[in-house]
């Protein structure tokens, strides 16, 4: 098994949940030559929305979120990457697990051969995951 663990900034930023709201945000990132590794967007309510962001440039990505007038926040998440086959999730999940670490929010998918996985903790947490996967 191949696996890669690796510590991210994200930038996490409020929308208002209509049409072409996340589109604008990637359209700036876009011609400020920002590239986005992954992000996750999801409905908070009836009118307001999240992004979170993991890009090559965080600072280069704050300066754009702001010059838009939104106010990112940032901060870190664990990003697993390696080969796909039946139970890679699951082996991470028991370390992270018997390690009694409290995980916030996971995503994991598979592409190909391939699986990667995003892991969000609050601070405490995400020490304790550093400590346990030797970053």
């Amino acid at each position: 098994m191949s696996i890669s663990i690796k510590k991210i900034k994200t930038l996490t930023v409020d929308l208002d949940a209509h049409p072409g709201s996340l589109c604008h945000i990637f359209n700036a990132f876009k011609e400020a030559f920002v590239y986005v590794q992954s992000s996750w967007a999801y409905e908070m309510g009836p009118d307001k929305a999240e992004v979170i962001f993991c890009v090559n440039d965080a600072n280069k990505a704050e300066e754009v979120l702001k010059q838009m007038n939104k106010s990112p926040r940032i901060s870190q998440a664990f990003y697993v990457e390696g080969d796909d086959y039946t139970g890679a999730y699951a082996e991470i999940l028991n370390k992270v697990a018997a390690a009694n670490i409290n995980i916030n929010a996971t995503d994991a998918q598979a592409v190909g051969n391939k699986f990667v996985a995003a892991f969000f903790a609050d601070d405490e947490n995400l020490e304790k995951m550093s400590a346990l996967f030797g970053i």
